[in-house]
């Protein structure tokens, strides 16, 4: 077996294996588990973070939805027999749409 040992010895290393997401058109290098995260959930849902130390990727806020609630105020819609789907007239002691 001549040469064997020095085959073995002179070989190269494995390639390691880079993980890579597109996140806002830019390209970036993470680990395996964070790939599979972002796949998981979705890249659109990502953003790009610059720091000093380099790009990260983080998840986007949430938007938030407000939905308008009928409150009694001092002039506003009034309704036949307080039904909400049948509005009469405007005036006062009415009720309002407004949004928290």
């Amino acid at each position: 077996m001549p040469g064997f040992f020095e085959a073995l010895s002179n070989r190269q290393e494995p390639l390691k294996k880079i993980y890579t997401v597109t996140v806002e058109g830019k390209t970036l290098e993470v680990s395996h588990t964070k790939k599979l995260e972002v796949l998981k959930i979705g890249e659109e849902n990502y953003m790009i973070n610059p720091s000093k130390t380099g790009d990260t990727i983080i998840l986007k806020p949430k938007k938030t939805v407000c939905f308008p609630k009928l409150s009694k105020s001092v002039e506003g819609i009034l309704f036949q027999d307080n039904n909400p789907f049948w509005a009469v007239s405007q005036g006062k002691g009415g009720h309002t749409w407004k949004t928290e």
